[in-house]
């Protein structure tokens, strides 16, 4: 769907900023972004600060809280018979028909080399020799593996990446699709995990997830967060979140910030907002004038959310009716997965 004729660009705020600044450029007998490259710079700065700030007024905007869905990869686990830096050999795995190892990702999991992981390139079901891009610790018999796509951390499949603008802010906690075996699953702290995996193992229908970040250099590549399950999935289920985002910065000249037309007022009053008190030292008229938007803002956004959020207390499964698998509130229906109630 387009824009309204009225939406503002990137452009357009620039050149208000600018305006407001008088540094707009009046060479072409009408006002115009600046040309000096120093104006133009302070300009986007001005309305990018601007933008943050109407992003950070209030976290659980509803631009910026998306669905996030994972499909859990079924489990491949181990433990090495024998291994070299490029091998792992286990007569007792099995390659499920139209199941390729090959570019899936294989991690140690406990033992020798904990924490390597490396891409897959050959699997012999004959001999059960797996093939992989060299480790720097040698695997050996105490080694356990598992193996998952490249969308899991380490070959784990409890473990997944989670999008790059994730930063472990979730708005409301995972649920199962339509043929899943639970309702929901409950978020905890990640020690909690740590401590079950500690006493064991195990796979069947996730029921906890924790967040946590990822060892990374920020300075090259930026946090990045995963999504830790227990147990781990046997099944390839599809589950839900929705999860608070940080938007990129405006940059070409046609970019429209992630809000919608009903909110341009406010952030290009947050724009001016920021000219005033960073060019001008003073808190007066703009600033004024952008609270009284962000106002206006935040009932227009909470129009679009729901006025009952459910019930509270006791979230289990139990309470919800999990052989039913009922929504947490009944109301009267013809069909229940497909059957006449």
């Amino acid at each position: 769907m387009a824009d309204p004729s009225l939406a503002l660009t990137f452009q357009d705020l620039i050149l208000r900023v600018a305006e407001f600044l008088g540094i707009a450029d009046y060479s072409g007998g009408v006002a115009g972004v600046p040309t000096d490259p120093h104006d133009l710079d302070l300009c986007k700065r001005l309305v990018n600060n601007g933008y943050r700030k109407f992003t950070n007024a209030n976290p659980n905007w509803q631009a910026i809280t998306p669905t996030l869905t994972i499909t859990f990869s079924p489990i491949y686990r181990g433990t090495a018979q024998a291994a070299t830096t490029t091998t792992i050999t286990d007569t007792l795995l099995v390659q499920p028909a139209g199941v390729s190892f090959v570019g899936m990702t294989i991690g140690i999991t406990g033992g020798t080399g904990i924490n390597q992981s490396s891409t897959i390139t050959g699997y012999n079901p004959a001999t059960g020799v797996i093939t992989f891009n060299a480790m720097a610790i040698a695997p050996d018999t105490t080694s356990q593996y598992s193996i998952a796509p490249a969308t899991c951390v380490n070959g784990d499949n409890s473990r997944y990446f989670l999008p790059d603008n994730f930063y472990g802010q979730l708005v409301y906690p995972f649920t199962y699709d339509s043929v899943g075996p639970r309702i929901r699953i409950e978020t905890i702290h990640e020690g909690r995990i740590r401590e079950l995996l500690a006493g064991a193992r195990y796979s069947g229908t996730p029921r906890l997830v924790a967040f946590r970040p990822l060892a990374t250099s920020a300075s090259s590549t930026g946090q990045r967060w995963e999504a830790v399950f227990y147990p781990a999935p046997n099944q390839a289920y599809n589950v839900i979140c929705r999860y608070r985002t940080y938007p990129a910065a405006l940059a070409n000249l046609t970019d429209r910030h992630i809000f919608g037309f009903e909110y341009d007022e406010a952030v290009l009053l947050a724009a001016l907002s920021e000219a005033e008190q960073q060019r001008n030292d003073t808190v007066g008229i703009q600033t004024q004038l952008y609270n009284e938007a962000l106002q206006r803002a935040l009932k227009i956004d909470g129009g679009s959310t729901p006025r009952r959020l459910g019930d509270y207390g006791d979230t289990s499964d139990d309470r919800l009716g999990v052989q039913g698998k009922r929504p947490l509130s009944f109301y009267s229906v013809d069909t229940y997965n497909g059957n006449s109630v």
